[in-house]
């Protein structure tokens, strides 16, 4: 069983490169989960953390500028 995810376009295109990079993490987290020959390890994992909070970052730097900033992270949900 994998998870895919389901995930809506950003309205604004300065989000989309953002939205592009978040779902190559997710990707990653997902080969990662998936590959059974080794174990995963934590500073794959950590990597891959780091790279979502800055995307997350940009994304609320974006979201201020446009006085949106309480609008939620969300629009992908796993499934």
């Amino acid at each position: 069983m994998t998870d895919t995810l389901v995930a809506q376009a950003p309205l604004d295109p300065r989000e989309q490169p953002i939205f592009d990079r978040i779902l190559g993490v997710w990707d990653n987290l997902s080969l990662l989960k998936q590959d059974r020959s080794t174990y995963i390890k934590s500073h794959d994992v950590l990597n891959l953390h780091e790279e979502l909070v800055e995307q997350v970052h940009l994304l609320n730097v974006i979201r201020e500028e446009q006085d949106k900033p309480l609008e939620q992270n969300r629009g992908a949900t796993p499934q």
